[in-house]
């Protein structure tokens, strides 16, 4: 997931569509429905339950819903970026209430996809 960091153009891999993600761009149903999509792309990326996802926006939903004074909650319903952020913190969340039996586990995840000489075994201590 590293491949995917705040304040660039990302590329969803199943698709030429791209999110912008500036601290300038506000959030909207549309951009809302990219970051989706692209939380999507990560998960069949990974094979993982699709259900991944739903259970995840629920969570960014309810953390939106119940702190909605909170400074945060309110960064992430101004802009792009944060929602993205959050949203990618709740599908952690997902992934390991979830998928914690998948075949992916987060050090074949991490050996899959990063760029140092990193093993299973050394990723797991």
């Amino acid at each position: 997931l590293g491949h995917y960091p705040i304040n660039t153009t990302i590329t969803q891999p199943s698709s030429s569509s791209t999110i912008t993600t500036t601290t300038s761009r506000r959030l909207t149903p549309g951009a809302r429905t990219k970051i989706t999509h692209w939380l999507y792309s990560i998960i069949d990326h990974f094979g993982l339950q699709r259900e991944t996802v739903a259970l995840s926006l629920s969570y960014a939903d309810r953390f939106l819903s119940r702190n909605a004074d909170h400074p945060v909650a309110k960064q992430c319903r101004r802009n792009v970026a944060s929602f993205q952020l959050l949203g990618l913190a709740c599908l952690f969340l997902g992934v390991k209430t979830l998928d914690v039996a998948s075949s992916c586990s987060p050090s074949s995840a991490a050996t899959g996809k990063s760029r140092s000489a990193t093993t299973p075994a050394t990723a797991t201590g």
